[in-house]
């Protein structure tokens, strides 16, 4: 494989250089989410793998008291958008339930891995933006009711009507492999190398993107005022370049580099 990147998010902390150097940690308010959240850096750090004792993991937190006074969201992005057609994968783990606090329904949260492209025209009219989305509601929500849901969606511009979108109703809770291929055909959802619905070329990005990963309250149970706090976990992020793999070949490749302690390796040009 000429072009590639791995990263196993085996960073020190949101300070260590070579994780800054990569990757940008929001801090920034604003959309998406329920208005008066925050977006903080401290929602974003890097835990031990209690399944493997020489992994690191990705954590991404949010909380909540009910308010959006009281809500804090998480998201990390790369710093490059050197990413087109090609491979997408990561490892993820979804959650239905709240690290601490109760799980309440009417919490419409959003668990995602996704790729953006730059927002330097107006994304609601700009022909170049894209972007294609993992959306998981494990408390239902965007009409779903209180259904888990998983939501794959293409954008041509940031607006719902220039969207190609499909729903996966049931329960993605746990370690699930995430992968899209993108040509210029169309793009290709999977998860755990089961073929979700293709995308047609409408969608396609014209331009490069970037890799990224958040959580946010898009809802709130209100009169919940006891606080909550749901985790997404990610143990590694994938890239090819140009070149359409499946799971099987991407987990060949991810164990490859475990196998020789790479922990971070970019050949991308």
């Amino acid at each position: 494989m000429s072009a590639e990147l791995f990263d196993d998010f085996s960073y020190t902390g949101i300070a260590d250089d070579n994780l800054t150097s990569r990757w940008w940690v929001r801090t920034t308010d604003g959309a998406p989410g329920v208005a008066g959240a925050q977006w903080l850096s401290s929602n974003v750090s890097f835990i031990e793998d209690p399944d493997l004792a020489s992994n690191r993991l990705l954590r991404l937190k949010a909380t909540t008291s009910g308010s959006g006074a009281s809500t804090s969201h998480a998201e990390i992005q790369s710093n490059d958008d050197r990413f087109r057609l090609g491979t997408y994968s990561a490892r993820v783990k979804f959650s239905n339930t709240p690290l601490t606090g109760t799980r309440h329904l009417a919490d419409k949260l959003v668990e995602t891995f996704f790729t953006i492209s730059p927002w330097i025209n107006d994304p609601e009219t700009d022909p170049n933006y894209s972007e294609q989305d993992f959306e998981y509601m494990p408390n239902g929500g965007w009409g779903q009711g209180n259904t888990s849901t998983l939501w794959l969606t293409s954008w041509e511009t940031a607006t719902l009507e220039n969207t190609q979108s499909n729903q996966v109703a049931g329960d993605q809770s746990g370690w699930k492999r995430l992968l899209i291929q993108i040509d210029e055909s169309g793009s290709r959802y999977y998860i755990e190398g089961a073929l979700l619905c293709t995308h047609d070329a409408s969608y396609v990005p014209e331009t490069n993107q970037h890799l990224d990963f958040n959580l946010w309250f898009d809802e709130l149970a209100a009169g919940e005022t006891g606080p909550r706090t749901y985790a997404e976990d990610v143990d590694w992020v994938y890239f090819a370049k140009d070149v359409l793999l499946s799971q099987a070949e991407v987990d060949a490749r991810v164990a490859g580099f475990r196998a020789s302690s790479a922990a971070l390796v970019d050949t991308l040009p």
